[in-house]
């Protein structure tokens, strides 16, 4: 991914707004069950010219917690997830 988005001048969004947001996926094997285990992938990548994002782009309300958790953590990511 790194090298796709330096390579177009593109930005990865998520990425951008969290950097240290830890094991946060979007699609997870379901026959093994591994959504419960917080193993999975990232299928919503939203690319972005990095000169438009860093014009235009704003965070919105942020990940979310409930406070038990730090939002960037694992721990929170397997939170969502599950």
């Amino acid at each position: 991914q790194a090298l796709m988005a330096d390579a177009d001048g593109m930005v990865d969004s998520f990425a951008e707004f969290y950097p240290e947001a830890k094991e946060r996926f979007t699609c997870w094997d379901q026959y093994r069950n591994r959504r419960h285990q917080n193993e999975g992938s990232r299928i919503d990548y939203v690319m972005v010219d990095r000169v438009f994002f860093q014009a235009h782009a704003s965070a919105g309300a942020g990940l979310a917690s409930s406070g038990r958790l730090s939002p960037n953590s694992a721990a929170a990511a397997l939170s969502a997830a599950t």
